[in-house]
């Protein structure tokens, strides 16, 4: 057995470890006497293992990515022990910090096992990563002293950055209730902590939040449907969290939207006999996303969510009346917005964006029936490969600085190449609401003497719902234009067009500073 000396062989003592680990793999099988003499040893094991999560997997942890090798050169020996010797160690620790009596003294250890979590995550060492979930499974005290060392003695970057791949590993096992509702530290982060708190506010880690959601409408009744109850209290926190990044625009959105069940979450918590606060709460999310389908990239994900959704429960007798009305003008949208994108992309045509502004084979909308090729990186669309070189320039810096968002924690820039839906979405809303353009530009006109010529500037609001349509003057909005010269442009053009059609200024939800369009529009 080894000692914690230097005259025991490090491959002596990664086979120890690894084939004691293998004897207490299956903690229903093993003999009491097995286990005693197991715990007699952990004294001179603990040495080993912790020279293994420090001297290999904290301090060269590439040694753990497989890299392809030539058939003739030989594998290193020494770090194959030590690799054998870390995984082994980590499945023992599994095991030995489940006993109180090891637990007790083991504070060292729980921190060493915390940081070999976060680097088996930032590095996507697999081998480690996936043998993290043990110990969520087995023992809650065990689960919230390794939460908490997360959160005292690691960084907010560093945890933050690979909070999606945590959650992922999380996710493979099934937590208990108890776990999150009995850990109020755990839930209080998401508002009052300075730091990770803050985290959390910036919505790096709102899919984490979203994840807590989910795992919280799935505990017993009795927690849930208490009004003021702890259960209500979590969710609450979690969703005030996850609107805060709502809030910021966009891109946000269809991140809390992406892999999270995030809606299929807020219809539970419609279902469970929700507070006032709790349903006011709701409305209000539900109205946020409403208003940004305008964006395809968030349409696309709310439409993916409705697929796997049991959404007709909304019409049952018991369901909250205002929380249905809601729920129903979301459905209602969604479906106006999916034909609207049905129609920009083509029924079954493969009609497809090109990102290359100088393109000759697009209409208008920047429609083109050529082939698709999209750029992995950035998520691009070009309609040939000449396309895509001529826009290299704009495109590798643009493709570049997405790399480095996404790497960051931030969520995927989807605005730029979902302009040209909002055209089609404007184009088609004109046609759609063109009584109620009509009617405003009669009440305009009734309003001014005959012998004054106005141009009438027509106004679509996107961040309500409904849309607000209003009629007025071009002084009444050339202030609100982040371009005067596109106003003046645009405001020249229709003073000089002989055909009908309109001078439309519309605005779009986009976090806490609108985007703001003026387009002459002919009829």
């Amino acid at each position: 057995m080894p000692r914690a000396r230097t005259d025991v062989p490090l491959t002596t003592s990664s086979a120890c470890i690894h084939g004691i680990s293998r004897l207490v793999k299956d903690p229903k099988t093993i003999r009491p006497h097995i286990l005693n003499q197991v715990i007699d040893l952990w004294p001179r094991l603990l040495p080993w293992i912790m020279l293994f999560f420090n001297q290999v997997v904290l301090r060269r942890p590439e040694s753990f990515i497989d890299t392809a090798t030539e058939s003739e050169s030989k594998p290193d020996a020494l770090l194959t022990f030590s690799r054998t010797g870390a995984i082994s160690g980590l499945v023992l620790s599994s095991f030995m910090l489940k006993l109180p009596s090891i637990l007790h003294d083991s504070q060292d250890m729980i921190s060493c096992v915390a940081r070999v979590w976060i680097v088996s995550s930032e590095h996507s060492l697999v081998s480690l990563s996936e043998l993290m979930p043990v110990f969520f499974v087995r023992d809650g005290p065990l689960t919230k002293i390794l939460v908490q060392t997360v959160k005292q003695e690691l960084s907010v970057t560093r945890v933050t950055l690979v909070l999606s791949r945590l959650i992922r590993d999380i996710d493979c096992v099934d937590i208990a209730w108890d776990v999150i509702r009995d850990d109020l530290a755990m839930v209080r982060v998401l508002s009052e902590d300075p730091s990770l708190g803050l985290s959390f506010c910036l919505a790096k880690s709102t899919p984490w939040a979203c994840y807590i959601l989910s795992r919280a409408i799935e505990a017993p009744r009795r927690f849930l449907e208490e009004e003021d109850g702890l259960g209500q209290i979590v969710i609450i926190r979690c969703i005030n969290c996850i609107q805060l990044a709502l809030l910021r625009g966009s891109c946000w959105i269809a991140q809390a939207l992406k892999h999270t069940h995030f809606l299929r979450s807020l219809l539970g918590c419609s279902l469970i006999k929700p507070s006032m606060d709790l349903s006011k709460i709701l409305s209000q999310v539900l109205e946020v996303i409403t208003i940004n389908l305008v964006w395809r990239g968030i349409l696309r994900q709310v439409w993916k969510s409705f697929a796997k959704m049991n959404i007709s429960v909304i019409n049952s007798p018991g369901f909250p009346f205002k929380l249905a009305r809601s729920w129903v003008t979301l459905l209602e949208v969604v479906e106006h917005r999916w034909w609207t994108r049905t129609k920009l992309h083509g029924d079954s045509k493969g009609t497809n964006l090109c990102m290359n502004k100088e393109c000759q084979t697009v209409d208008e909308t920047r429609k083109t029936e050529a082939k698709f090729y999209r750029c992995s990186g950035c998520g691009w669309t070009f309609c040939s490969l000449s396309c895509r070189t001529a826009a290299s320039g704009t495109h590798r810096e643009s493709c570049r600085q997405e790399r480095i968002r996404r790497k960051e924690g931030y969520p995927e820039d989807v605005m730029l190449r979902d302009e040209p839906f909002l055209r089609c979405v404007l184009l088609t809303d004109l046609q759609h609401e063109e009584e109620q353009i009509e009617k405003e530009t009669r009440d305009f006109y009734a309003k001014l003497s005959s012998d004054d010529k106005v141009l009438s500037v027509t106004c679509m609001d996107y961040r309500f719902v409904p849309m607000k349509v209003s009629v007025g003057q071009v002084k009444e909005y050339d202030t609100s234009v982040p371009s005067p010269a596109q106003w003046k442009r645009e405001v020249e053009r229709a003073e000089r067009s002989k055909r009908k059609g309109r001078l439309v200024f519309s605005i779009f939800p986009c976090g806490s500073t609108p985007k703001t369009f003026i387009d002459w529009i002919p009829l």
